[in-house]
């Protein structure tokens, strides 16, 4: 979503912002928030999915070694 009003309005500049410059503000940062948490909990269940994976192949490794070792 584009808001012409927060390229009229620098963070750093000496007045304040206005009503409408600061709801674009506001709107984009909730909007970054909003995708940042997507985009982690995506990278956590990645990684979760991953480290269930691993478990699994260790398990299956430390089966083998014992049925082996029976012989």
């Amino acid at each position: 979503m584009k808001n012409p009003g927060l390229k009229d309005y620098r963070l750093n500049s000496m007045e304040e912002p206005t009503d409408e410059q600061l709801n674009a503000l506001m709107e984009k940062v909730a909007e970054d928030a909003r995708k940042q948490s997507v985009n982690a909990k995506k990278a956590l269940e990645r990684m979760m999915q991953e480290t269930r994976e691993r478990i699994t192949a260790i398990r299956r490794e430390q089966e083998a070694v014992k049925e082996v070792g029976k012989e």
